[in-house]
């Protein structure tokens, strides 16, 4: 704000009145409109050749200000006067030697600053110090930064230690004034150049006179130095310094101006050969990055040959280009002030040569026989030859990668910032520099400090005026801080003296407002870099809205940046991904910047995958596509990695083969239902079984739907799909375990009521309810959740690759839940609880009626199903986990489970029933003494024995024909062989399957009689039999009469025997049981040893015991009853040992 107002007040002529007289610096300026004619000398110019030998007393105060003086116009002139005179009236103390006996006594405090004191000395009287050091300076009337800068730092530095001014010396003891004379030598516009400069010697030289032998002080003034005037006139102070043998501190930048190595003269301003050293280092640094380097980075250079500071500028940027590496590097040096075509037009303002030279140096063709486009840097020492060059560098297309340029530190670019965007350059100071020193935090701090002063806003100029007195003080500090009795005028009185502290000034180092300053062996500055400046776009907001505006950041020195370069510019940088170079568009545009970038989006079905200086879009690949965007950074195609036909082949055989197995076990029940093997595993729930497997199995057909990416009606048909495998999945499940296990509790509350002694008939419906209730429970979660929370078809992106500018964007679709608020476990945990439930119910029950033959319950191969399942489950899972990603592999892994599951419940409860059917029972063993596994084992053994001793009574008969006379002992000891044989078989028995009470004489009955059910309606009455009869006429004995009767049970079945064939009668069935009473004959007895006797007697109880019978008359008796084959009847193939599986 405050560099807002400076600027207002310069623009309206400054304050109304100046700095007022003050006591401290006995300055007097005053701002009387009407007395500046009489000070104004409106004369003509002959007037100017009439010499005048001005001496320093002759010159009086100046009665303008000095920012009035400096809006002179060119037909007004100011004759010589003093505009600052601060500390004429200062006097000098002439120390005693007491008073130096006595400083010794002194010691200073710690310092806070380098000019702070604490001596406890008598303080000197008001402005009376030991030694007074004269600054002179001689300016022109637009000279006004120098002048008013200048007066700040002697201002200061005499207020320093509360008005005491400078200490120096090791105790801080001895006290210096600064003394200020600032001459206005006269307006150079209104005298001529040659007048000026005779005019500003002569005063320089008066006035460095004068001072040397001042009479008004009790000591010389001889100590005094030259504060450098503007750079247009510098040439004229260098001689007076060398012949006055007075320090000059030069305000030039140009190293010409030091060439005859002047030993007086000590250059404070940075050294302007390096103004385009950092915007170099910046591109060399760039090139390097770039594929062919600095070798291959073009440079274009235009500078003038007058004045000196435009050319040595460039010739130095052309130095360090070539140090750098730069070989392709051109450069055009012309006469600003020739005419090269004759027309009369002076060159630097002839439009045909700047627009020549502008060819020259970046021509209309942007490209090169290699096709690589022209992007060159440039670097330009104009002062307005780029009014001319600028335009026709923008017509041309040119696509400069950078722009270094003198102007763009000047108000020329200030005024024409729709041009200057990314134009480098680089000057002696920048606002943002934050060097300080003891009275001032930066720069642009003293700057506004003194703007309500002079009424303007100072610049560079100002700020170096004011740091060179300061910069004295520190070295005089500095120089004799190690002295208890400082004499600076003792030294500056010799030659000696003098030229010693001349060479002590190369040696000083100082932290100034301007910088470090140090000086080189040529005596310039070299304490740091040139400010360089890139103007740069910047964001100002206020009052609601944001604007872009341009601004001179500072990116050099590194310490100070407040900014990084923007390198290449934008015409030269590389477009973003998806733009290309329109450099039509960049020569028919008559408000775009030089270095505005021209990036184009890429029209549709055109891509750039990568920043780049495309002058055009590469075209997509066939099959790949923009989908009609612009500015594509690739051509994209989808996979969407649908199932192959493959997988979905495998999907449907898997199908094929559970729906097939259900099918054919389904009819195969229906064509054997009249075989005791299906009707005693209840013909229903085997239909329902099949069922169940069909429905649980059509799962896969859901997970068989899939949709692409732009598959919109697809999708659709994918997510009912989704919700469809688990619906099918789970009501199949239900189905098939429900069924199995409403059988199994069927089954075992036969077992139960029988064990109670009940005989209870047990329908089908009696267990259906362990179908039902799980299948409404299941139907209505699966309901709620089709309802509330379906799946849903989603496609989710998995990846992308990249390959040739195609972007495959990778995707899979997935079942997802529609609705993210409700938890899809709300619907899972109860559906696997109902099945979890099922599975251990099932079991149990399976477990009760264990004992049950494995011909009619499934027990042990339900058991194997599961493991079977639990074993694919096992594998399966961890793939599915870990091929998530991979349709195809989480399809298989799931349709193998579902299909695994389906066909393990089917083989395993199916496979042994169709076996079973198939091997019917063993010979001799009837359809009762099948049911429980323990009579089955007994049945079995015993037929094992009859055999056993029927051949050997064959043997042994057939022996007796062959020899009388052994036949009867051989008979009797092969019978007492086999009857202790058959004892020891008995005794393991019972050892094994004794079950102890009568349980099972209800049982068997009460079992058959429930499964008249499949007899097609009929009514099944079970008749009373004998049971002694029956069963103790056997020739296998049981001691607690455990088993019904083979009569008993085989009467219960005669409605199934009557129904299963025509054929045969209860009576032909009854008689067909090996071991029934009418096939035993027992006129034939075996007759025993004793001993024998008595150990059968001992493991048979006599209510049971019974005599071998012949087994002459068995063979007759199979002959009357074959055996009938399993698809005709009940019984079994002959011979045929079923204890193996």
């Amino acid at each position: 704000m405050r560099v807002l107002v400076g600027w207002l007040l310069l623009s309206i002529g400054g304050p109304q009145s100046s700095v007022a007289q003050s006591a401290a610096n006995n300055i007097t300026i005053t701002n009387n409109s009407e007395m500046n004619d009489v000070y104004l000398s409106n004369i003509n110019n002959d007037d100017v050749n009439n010499t005048k030998i001005w001496r320093f007393e002759d010159l009086l105060p100046c009665r303008l200000t000095s920012l009035e003086i400096y809006n002179l116009l060119s037909t007004e002139n100011i004759d010589p006067c003093i505009l600052y005179d601060i500390g004429s009236n200062f006097t000098t103390y002439n120390r005693t030697e007491n008073d130096d006996a006595n400083n010794h006594t002194y010691s200073s405090s710690n310092e806070t600053s380098t000019f702070s004191s604490s001596s406890s000395l008598p303080p000197l009287p008001f402005h009376t110090f030991d030694l007074i050091v004269t600054n002179i300076m001689v300016t022109s009337s637009n000279c006004r930064d120098h002048r008013d800068g200048a007066v700040v730092g002697i201002e200061k530095l005499n207020a320093a230690n509360d008005g005491q001014g400078l200490a120096i010396g090791f105790h801080h003891d001895h006290w210096v004034g600064f003394r200020l004379i600032s001459i206005v030598a006269g307006n150079p516009s209104y005298l001529g150049n040659d007048a000026y400069v005779a005019l500003h010697q002569q005063l320089l030289n008066a006035t460095l006179h004068a001072t040397n032998t001042n009479t008004n002080t009790t000591a010389s003034s001889r100590m005094r130095y030259i504060i450098g005037t503007c750079s247009n006139y510098a040439d004229v102070e260098a001689p007076l310094a060398l012949e006055h043998e007075t320090i000059l501190t030069a305000q030039v930048g140009p190293p010409k101006y030091y060439a005859n190595h002047n030993p007086w003269i000590f250059g404070f301003h940075v050294n302007s050969d390096d103004y385009a050293a950092a915007s170099i280092r910046k591109l060399q640094f760039w090139a390097q990055s770039q594929p062919g380097g600095v070798a291959q980075q073009p440079v274009r250079v235009i500078y003038r040959t007058e004045s000196e500071f435009f050319y040595s500028t460039c010739a130095s940027a052309i130095r360090l280009l070539q140090e750098a590496g730069f070989v392709d590097l051109v450069s055009v040096l012309y006469d600003p002030f020739g005419d090269d075509d004759d027309d009369t037009i002076e060159n630097y303002r002839d439009y045909h040569t700047m627009t020549k030279i502008a060819d020259e140096i970046c021509p209309p063709n942007q490209t090169n026989n290699n096709g690589v486009v022209f992007r060159p840097a440039l670097f330009l020492c104009t002062l307005t030859e780029q009014e001319f060059l600028l335009p026709r560098f923008r017509e041309n297309g040119c696509l400069v990668s950078s722009l270094w340029m003198t102007p763009a530190t000047w108000t020329w670019a200030s005024e024409h910032q729709d041009q200057v965007l990314h134009f480098q350059g680089a000057g002696q100071w920048h606002a943002a520099l934050q060097y300080s020193d003891e009275f001032f935090p930066s720069g642009m701090a003293m700057l506004e400090y003194n703007l309500p002063r002079v009424g303007y806003l100072g610049g560079y100029d100002m700020l170096v005026s004011y740091a060179i007195p300061v910069f004295y003080a520190t070295y005089l500090h500095t120089t004799y801080r190690v002295y208890n009795h400082p004499n600076p005028l003792q030294d500056m009185a010799t030659p000696e003296g003098r030229e010693q502290l001349r060479r002590l000034l190369l040696n000083i180092r100082a932290n100034t407002i301007f910088g470090t300053v140090q000086f080189d062996d040529n005596q310039r500055n070299n304490g740091r870099e040139a400010a360089a400046i890139q103007w740069q776009p910047r964001l100002v907001h206020g009052n609601g809205t944001t604007t872009i505006v341009l601004e001179s950041a500072l990116f050099s020195p590194d310490s100070q940046a407040q900014t990084e370069l923007v390198l290449p510019a934008a015409t030269a940088s590389n477009c973003p991904a998806g733009q290309f170079v329109n450099v039509s568009h960049s020569r028919s545009s008559t408000h775009l910047a030089l270095l505005e970038g021209v990036c184009w989006s890429c029209p549709p079905e055109t891509f750039e995958s990568s920043p780049g200086q495309s002058l055009e879009c590469t075209p997509c690949p066939p099959g790949t596509t923009t989908d009609g965007a612009c500015g594509s950074l690739n051509c994209t195609k989808h996979d969407d990695n649908l199932l192959s036909n493959g997988m979905l082949s495998f999907g449907y055989v898997a199908l094929a083969i559970s729906w097939l197995m259900a099918l054919v076990f389904f009819v195969w029940v229906l064509v054997h239902r009249r075989d005791p093997v299906v009707r005693l595993a209840q013909i229903p729930f085997l239909l329902l079984i099949c069922v169940g497997g069909i429905v649980s199995s059509s799962s896969i057909v859901g997970l068989t739907f899939q949709a692409g990416t732009n598959d919109d009606d697809d999708t659709h048909q994918a997510s009912a799909g989704c919700m469809a495998a688990p619906i099918l999945y789970s009501l199949g499940w239900i189905i098939q375990y429900g069924s199995l296990c409403a059988k199994t509790l069927r089954l075992s509350m036969i077992v139960e009521n029988s064990t109670a002694g009940r005989r209870v008939k047990f329908s089908v419906w009696s267990s259906s309810y362990v179908v039902v209730i799980p299948l409404v429970l299941d139907s209505g979660i699966l309901t709620a959740w089709s309802l509330w929370n379906p799946l849903e078809y989603k496609r989710e992106e998995t990846g992308q690759n990249y390959a040739n500018g195609v972007v495959t964007i990778e995707s899979i679709g997935r079942c997802r839940p529609s609705n993210d608020t409700v938890d899809v476990w709300a619907f899972l945990g109860p559906l696997f609880a109902i099945h979890l439930i099922l599975v251990l119910v099932t079991h149990w029950l399976l477990w009760k009626v264990r004992n049950v033959s494995n011909r009619y319950q499934e027990n042990k191969y339900l058991s194997m199903a599961a493991i079977f399942a639990l074993e694919v489950a096992i594998v399966g899972i961890p793939i599915l986990v870990a091929a998530q990603d991979s349709v195809e592999a989480t399809f298989f892994v799931i349709t193998g489970i579902v299909a695994l599951d389906n066909i393990g419940v089917l083989a395993f409860i199916f496979i042994p029933k169709v076996f079973f059917q198939i091997k019917g029972l063993e010979e001799g063993v009837s359809l009762g003494e099948s049911i429980l596994s323990v009579t089955h084992k007994k049945a079995v053994l015993r037929e094992s024995s009859r055999r056993a001793s029927g051949t050997s009574s064959k043997s042994l008969k057939h022996e007796d024909e062959n020899d009388d006379g052994d036949s009867k002992d051989s008979s009797e000891q092969a019978q007492s062989s086999l009857i202790d044989q058959y004892h020891h078989q008995q005794q393991n028995e019972r050892s094994l399957y004794n079950i102890g009470g009568n349980t099972n004489q209800q049982l068997l009955p009460s079992i058959a009689e429930n499964s008249e059910e499949y007899c097609e309606g009929s009514e099944f009455e079970s008749p009373q039999h004998n049971v002694e009869q029956g069963w103790n006429n056997t020739m296998v004995t049981e001691p607690l009469s455990l088993l019904p009767t083979a009569a008993g049970w085989e009467g219960e079945l005669s409605s199934i025997a009557e129904e299963d064939s025509e054929e045969y009668t209860l009576a032909s069935l009854s008689d067909a049981k090996i071991g029934h009473p009418s096939s035993i004959n027992t006129s034939d007895e075996i007759k025993t040893d004793p001993s024998t006797q008595d150990d059968a007697d001992e493991e048979m109880p006599t209510t049971t015991r019974t005599t071998i019978a012949s087994s002459q008359n068995s063979s007759s008796s199979r002959e009357a009853f074959p055996s009938k084959k399993p698809s005709q009847g009940f019984m079994g193939p002959p011979a045929t040992d079923f204890t193996s599986l």
